[in-house]
Parts: structure tokens; sequence; C-alpha cells
């Protein structure tokens, strides 16, 4: 039997096929307009690759942000449910998932069965969330994966006070027009540990247990990883396609809920 799930985030929309437990095949599409439109194209996509056609697709689970618009689904399941379920799935012993996203960064406590007993939400401020490395790749021109490998070479991450984009941006001008300004990789380090600062603050409110399971598109990035990691004391585990846990979560539901 072979189901999908579909994760509508704000800035992608993520599609996996699941056949007999097994991923067969998965799909990543940048957003479009309209939530439906992006639910589709990123499903076909998917299903592109293995040669099927949406009628052989048994049974279809949305989750996300723009989870309700997706008309192709015939349930839709909240983000922290998929996450906690597609974090159970690929590491059995998380018992805490760290997910930061474009625009909303969920930090999820689970039981011993995978499922969520606590979390919390930031989605109030974009240094909370990869949209942050988004300005500061823009401001300091440079690409969101050269940021991460210089920030690796950094002697001294650079204190920056500010977690707010715009005020961050000031420092760093301050910073660069400095008499003896520091390295940029001191300055991407210091991006880094300011976001990862802010995530501890907020994992706090929630009992972080071990193991941690770090989800969502900004885990691609070794630096990042490797300031949260230095805050928060602990190792992270990070699965080969990051962004796609709660679109594996929403194809696991769906095999569940398959009448």
């Amino acid at each position: 039997m072979k189901v999908a799930g579909i994760d509508i985030g704000h800035h992608t929309g993520k599609a996996v096929i699941i056949e007999d437990g097994k991923i067969i095949s998965q799909a990543l599409l940048k957003m479009t307009a309209k939530s439906s439109v992006t639910g589709e194209k990123v499903l076909d996509e998917a299903l592109h690759s293995t040669h099927l056609s949406r009628e052989e697709i048994k049974y279809i689970v949305a989750t996300g942000h723009g989870r309700r618009g997706v008309s192709i689904a015939q349930e839709s399941k909240a983000v922290v449910s998929c996450l906690a379920k597609g974090g159970h799935w690929l590491l059995p012993s998380a018992r805490t998932v760290i997910d930061v996203g474009a625009e909303v960064c969920n930090i999820i406590e689970l039981n011993d069965q995978g499922r969520p007993v606590d979390f919390q939400e930031n989605d109030k401020c974009a240094a909370g969330s990869g949209i942050f490395f988004e300005g500061m790749s823009k401001f300091l021109k440079i690409s969101l994966n050269d940021m991460s490998e210089a920030a690796l070479k950094a002697e001294n991450p650079t204190m920056l006070n500010s977690q707010c984009v715009i005020f961050c941006e000031q420092e760093l001008i301050t910073y660069i027009h400095s008499k003896n300004p520091p390295p940029v990789e001191n300055l991407i380090a210091g991006i880094y540990h300011a976001l990862a600062a802010r995530l501890v603050g907020l994992a706090r409110r929630v009992n972080i247990r071990e193991d941690l399971l770090l989800s969502g598109g900004t885990a691609r990035y070794v630096g990042f990883v490797n300031a949260l990691e230095k805050e928060l004391g602990l190792k992270l585990n990070v699965p080969e396609n990051p962004e796609m846990v709660p679109a594996i979560g929403a194809a696991l539901f769906a095999g569940e809920l398959c009448p």
C-alpha cells in the first residue's frame, strides 16, 4: 500500500511517499502562491521518479503552515504531531526534536512511544528561525553554504547582543567599520551563536532529554549545528534529509489512517 505525506511550510513544500513502511520517493519544491498548487506539484514531483500515478496513492495526509489548503489530502495533522512521529521513526531513541524552519521553530519533548508530551513554538521574530540566516547571508554577500564553512574556521566568535535581524545588521556594520574589524568567520560564527542562544532559551521551557534530533533546512549548515551543540552542551542527531521530517510523519499517519 502506497501512502503520502505533504508538508506545506512558509517557503517550501515537501512530499514523501511510503510503501510498506519504507520511503520510496520524496521531493521538495519552493512555495507557489497557493498551498493547493504547491501540494499538487510537489506530490507529482515525487510520483514522477517512481512512475506512479496519483490514483495509486491510497491516502494522503497534509501538515505544515498551509496544510488546510491542500485539497488533495484526505486529512491534515498538526506539524508538532508529524515532527514527533517522523522524528521517532527516524531515531527511535529520540526524546527531543528541535525543528528550525524558515520562519518557525518548534522544540518538542517526546515520551518513550514517540508522542509529544510538551512543546514550545517561536514564530514571532525572524531571529528565531532560518530566515535570520538568509537575511545575514544577503547582508554579508556570502552564500548560506559558504557561511557555514567559514564559521567552522572561527577562532573567537564575535559576541552579538541583538537577536533581531535589523539590529543585528547594525551591530555587524559597527564591527565591520571599527578600527580593528574581526575576521568575517568570527562574525558569521557570532551570528550562529546568537540564534543558537535564542533557541536554547526556548528549549529550556521544556524538559530537554537525550537523544536530540535536529530537523529543518537549517540542520544542513554544519556551522550552525556546531554552534547549537556548544550552546546546548549536548550532541545533536541530524537525519540525511532534515527538512523532510514533518512530511515523513504525515506519510506515517496516512498509513495508519488509510481504511
